[in-house]
């Protein structure tokens, strides 16, 4: 079926708390509001170069989301986190009762596709610009999971995702020290790390003359703006991606960020090539010290072991790019004991200016992780609405709930300490934009560290909490749906109490 021209928004939820608190609401002005995707603006490319009007937001807690796009609209897509599904279930209830068409994408839509058909119209778990014109062509029946099957895509560039962007990143009208331009230069991954979102989606390298064109307009057209490599993992094929870059004039390269693995930053010949093309902040993964090593490039080392050779290449890189993240889980199936929480508190505390980025496991949909848990019964029976923080999603197969809290306590200490925020607030080496990120950031981790302090409490204490964890109670706690409301303010009566405790086999 053919259509004629369509008005399509396009909302990028940055978060799925609807009244986020005064403090919380600098940190996501400040700075949640830069971690705006790539593919809603893709496909607001797409949908342009199909003729059709496209408005386009993210949301980052600023106003009313549906607020963001006109009310007269053909079709709404909606990219959203899990941690924001609710969010988003909420606001297709609200677009479908004005005739709107909703279609759900991103990491929510690929982790629970299931339980997302219950509120969405089309869900995309893998997404090309041919999906997109059947789904605006109406090829899909109402409820449809569409897929693209891990076809390869061309990224639009950033010359034509430039007003998207502006609307995206502009503070006061204009762009901020922190603001930053999302590029690509391969998407998927080539691990499969059991936890992660991505560990079956296919690395790909982008086109070498795409990724030339961009890097050109960004040094012609936004001088001295930052990028970030929105890339899984930068530079698996790091001689083809430098071969791209380094031919850009040195005086003109924007300063760039990446986030990649340890087992790629080993050679001094690889920083120093990223250090002559800008490179000003890199985020490798570390993961559990017990796990992991492929990504980490420590093989099957030990505990102790792992931590002295990812100390060493810690150092390394710090001599040679000025702003370094670490990101560290704690409670894989590999920890035990109390040395991971030791050896993370050391390392926290041995290299203060080095920001260190904390997760636990989630067992999100699609993932080997999750396949386990179930099997060994340690899965809880929680629907995804309820995955935000500080809610856990799973049994520790080896801590019990209140040795998990003390051991995660004590590292988000470490990473809050007064004179550990001092060390980054006066890191010399590091450029004043790195350090006032890592300032505002570190702001939210002391609002987290609150948040599960609460938790921990109400867990040890409410009866129906700790059954729930223990598997002695299959019902969703009150607690939760009340965590639930106050996450979503005026919007929690659009999901009632029925509807929310749905379990789909996922």
């Amino acid at each position: 079926m053919t259509r004629g021209k369509l008005r399509i928004g396009i909302i990028d939820l940055l978060t799925g708390e609807a009244a986020p608190h005064k403090v919380d609401w600098i940190y996501h002005r400040l700075f949640r509001r830069q971690f705006y995707g790539v593919m809603p603006q893709v496909v607001a490319a797409w949908c342009r170069r199909r003729g059709h009007s496209v408005f386009y937001g993210t949301y980052y807690g600023q106003r009313r989301p549906e607020s963001l796009v006109p009310d007269d609209l053909d079709f709404i897509f909606i990219a959203a986190f899990t941690e924001a599904s609710a969010l988003a279930y909420a606001l297709s209830k609200i677009f479908r009762n004005r005739g709107t068409q909703t279609v759900l994408g991103g990491p929510h839509a690929r982790s629970f596709s299931r339980d997302a058909t219950r509120y969405f119209d089309v869900v995309v778990t893998d997404c090309d610009q041919a999906v997109i014109d059947d789904i605006l062509t109406g090829d899909y029946d109402r409820g449809t999971i569409a897929s693209s099957g891990n076809r390869a895509f061309d990224v639009p560039l950033l010359e034509e995702r430039r007003p998207d962007i502006e609307t995206a990143t502009h503070l006061w009208g204009r762009y901020s020290g922190l603001s930053v331009i999302p590029l690509l230069s391969s998407t998927g991954c080539p691990y499969d790390c059991d936890f992660c979102v991505d560990w079956n989606n296919p690395y790909r390298l982008r086109s070498a003359s795409d990724l030339e064109a961009d890097l050109k307009y960004a040094y012609r057209c936004l001088a001295r703006k930052t990028l970030a490599f929105y890339d899984p993992n930068f530079g698996v094929n790091f001689n083809k991606t430098m071969g791209v870059m380094e031919p850009i004039q040195s005086k003109r390269r924007n300063g760039y960020i990446v986030e990649s693995s340890l087992s790629i930053l080993k050679q001094a010949s690889k920083l120093a090539r990223l250090k002559g093309t800008n490179c000003i902040y890199v985020a490798p993964g570390i993961e559990s010290w017990a796990n992991y090593g492929r990504k980490s490039g420590t093989g099957n080392a030990g505990t102790r072991e792992k931590y002295d050779q990812v100390a060493e290449q810690v150092e390394l890189i710090s001599r040679y790019i000025p702003g370094v993240q670490t990101n560290f889980m704690f409670g894989s199936d590999a920890d035990q004991g109390p040395e991971p929480v030791e050896l993370t508190v050391s390392f926290i505390r041995r290299y203060g200016s080095v920001f260190p980025g904390l997760a636990v496991p989630i067992a999100f949909g699609s993932t080997p992780l999750r396949i386990r848990l179930r099997s060994e019964g340690r899965l809880l029976p929680l629907p995804p609405i309820y995955y935000f923080n500080p809610v856990p999603t799973l049994r520790f197969k080896n801590y019990g709930i209140a040795e998990f809290w003390s051991g995660w306590e004590r590292i988000i200490q470490a990473a809050v300490d007064r004179r550990t925020i001092m060390q980054r607030a006066l890191a010399a080496h590091q450029p004043i934009l790195v350090r006032m990120a890592n300032l505002v950031r570190s702001l939210d981790v002391i609002r987290y560290q609150r948040s599960i302090r609460k938790f921990r409490d109400r867990m040890l204490l409410d009866r129906s909490v700790y059954d729930f964890y223990n598997g002695n109670s299959q019902g969703v706690p009150k607690y939760y749906d009340y965590l639930l409301d106050r996450r979503l303010g005026k919007y929690s009566t659009l999901l009632g109490a029925q509807e929310r405790h749905v379990l789909t086999d996922e």
